[in-house]
């Protein structure tokens, strides 16, 4: 994903910062995963692409990873499936990276948050 997101955060002015995020939550309150500080007056770009799961077989179960209140959904189930979340804050601004599950199961979320300055 990085060689994908790295040449249109380059065009938008500057390097990408990527921190690698493995993790889980139980039930439905969010967890924060990684945490932005987004100086005065610059907009970021953040994403978050990766696979998430539950432990759960139910198809009423997924993960749900949020940033900032733009949030992507896994597959319901207990399968890895792709996905992806980004927004843009702009500062002064601290951005949360969250996870969640729907219901009373455990949510995974693997991936990358990626960081890019967009002005």
């Amino acid at each position: 994903m990085a060689t994908q997101l790295g040449p249109v955060i380059g065009r938008i002015g500057g390097g990408i910062d990527t921190t690698p995020v493995d993790d889980s939550q139980y039930g439905t309150t969010y967890k924060t995963i990684h945490t932005i500080t987004v100086p005065d007056g610059e907009t970021w770009l953040i994403a978050a692409v990766g696979q998430g799961r539950t432990n759960s077989s139910l198809s009423s179960r997924y993960a749900r990873v949020n940033i900032d209140g733009v949030y992507a959904d896994s597959d319901g189930g207990d399968s890895w499936a792709k996905m992806g979340v980004a927004n843009t804050v702009t500062g002064p601004a601290t951005a949360l990276v969250e996870l969640r599950c729907t219901g009373s199961s455990i949510a995974y979320f693997d991936g990358t948050v990626y960081v890019g300055k967009a002005s």
